[in-house]
């Protein structure tokens, strides 16, 4: 088999033409390669530009007046600024010392009031012992004035009544009750009605008092044992229809209050038993028990 070889100066031009070549980028490359085409025939290429730095527009310094003159400005500017905070830091700064005034002012005048406070309560304190010591003495007074007195309930109010209508009533219910000598029209200081039509009759003894309330308690206390009715206005012929008599001491304000609690008491089994005697109310918790005031 015969062998060909590549002539020696074949071999060079080969690699002459091989070789790696190197080419500047065309400026024109946007530009059709026929040279009479017109410029619309141009290959639409985008090229973006930019900015050189050479392309800003160039701005010369001012000059040293016309410096002077923007900082002058710029100290004016700031001279006034300075000048309104400082104008409205010294009101705040006189607002801030009023209201320290002010709050002096109103801590003193709370202080002045507090005292006043303790004072007006201790005054009120004294008031309210003066008042119970007064009404106190109110009540004793009342005792002794109310000493011989009785009170006379759920008797019906009259025509023309009058204090001898009352007194005949008075003569009535001691005949009825038993008196071992007639009540006598000497024997009466005062008889009236109250605002709740109760007849108070004021005797001259406290005697001829506790006879009266003690003949009455007898003559329910018997009436009850036999199964009867108990006093009442038909027993001394007063006209109209019957009605229960309640006979008791005439009692103050404040022990009347005590023994309508007292008798309440009893209605609701708290209490056995309570009455009242010269002037004063006793009761009893339970049944044989010893009573106490």
């Amino acid at each position: 088999m015969s062998t060909q070889r590549t002539p020696p100066g074949s071999r060079q031009q080969l690699n002459i033409q091989n070789s790696t070549m190197h080419y500047n980028s065309d400026s024109a490359l946007n530009m059709s390669s026929n040279p009479n085409s017109d410029d619309n025939n141009y290959i639409k290429i985008t090229k973006s530009l930019k900015r050189a730095l050479g392309d800003l527009p160039f701005q010369p310094l001012s000059s040293i007046s016309e410096i002077k003159v923007l900082f002058a400005e710029l100290k004016t500017q700031q001279d006034q600024k300075f000048e309104l905070l400082n104008t409205a830091l010294m009101t705040i700064v006189t607002q801030n010392q009023e209201i320290q005034k002010s709050v002096g002012t109103l801590a003193q005048q709370h202080q002045d009031l507090l005292a006043k406070i303790n004072y007006l309560e201790l005054e009120n304190n004294e008031y309210k012992q003066q008042i119970l010591t007064l009404e106190t003495k109110l009540d004793l007074l009342q005792k002794c004035a109310r000493g011989n007195s009785i009170e006379i309930r759920n008797l019906p109010v009259h025509t023309n009544e009058n204090k001898i209508v009352l007194n005949n009533i008075i003569h009535k219910l001691g005949l009825t009750l038993g008196l071992n000598t007639p009540i006598r029209d000497s024997e009466i200081r005062n008889i009236f009605r109250t605002k709740t039509d109760a007849i108070i009759v004021d005797f001259t003894s406290i005697l001829r008092k506790e006879t009266f309330l003690l003949n009455y308690k007898k003559c329910n206390k018997s009436k009850r044992q036999n199964g009867e009715t108990l006093l009442n206005s038909a027993n001394i012929n007063l006209p109209g229809t019957s009605r229960s008599i309640y006979i008791s001491e005439y009692l103050t304000t404040k022990l009347r209050r005590v023994f309508y609690i007292a008798r309440e008491s009893v209605k609701n089994k708290k209490l056995f038993a309570a009455w009242t005697a010269y002037g004063k109310i006793s009761v009893k918790k339970e049944e044989g028990t010893k009573p106490s005031r």
